[in-house]
């Protein structure tokens, strides 16, 4: 867990927000093996963190745009399975070639949520007006791993 208040004063303006201002941040890791299946390890990684200032555009006035972007949600979860190891060895077959064997799944962003992590700024140019824009990050990923060492 983490709090954090990062400020500036340009030309004593007044005090706003600097680009790294995260004002909370919570993760939560858990890990554990199956107890009825030992080789099998599972995790589950949760992160929330409060949005982050907006920004503004280039050569602008950033005491005009002083908006924070939505907060960040993720979980993941992840499946692995020791198929040899220095416990768990085959002396025949093809499973005796190796010193250690693993296989893996995770799934990265496991709600699908959609978090944005800047703003692209765009101007309209009939009215002059200039617009943020989300930029979005990486939404639900599937990653499947395979270890192993001879």
């Amino acid at each position: 867990m983490g709090l954090l208040s990062t400020k500036e004063n340009i030309d004593n303006q007044g005090e706003i927000s600097r680009p790294t201002d995260q004002r909370f941040k919570l993760g939560i890791l858990f890990q554990d093996y199956v107890p009825s299946v030992p080789n099998l390890k599972v995790y589950l990684n949760m992160v929330y963190n409060s949005g982050l200032p907006g920004g503004s555009p280039s050569y602008s006035d950033p005491y005009q745009f002083q908006s924070r972007l939505p907060s960040y949600k993720r979980a993941d979860v992840g499946f692995s399975y020791v198929i040899v190891d220095k416990k768990r060895r085959y002396k025949t077959g093809f499973l005796s070639n190796f010193k250690d064997l693993n296989v893996g799944l995770e799934i990265f962003n496991i709600f699908d949520i959609q978090n944005s992590n800047t703003n692209t700024w765009v101007r309209d140019a009939y009215t002059k007006r200039v617009y943020g824009i989300p930029n979005y990050m990486t939404r639900r990923i599937v990653n499947a791993t395979l270890s192993m060492k001879f």
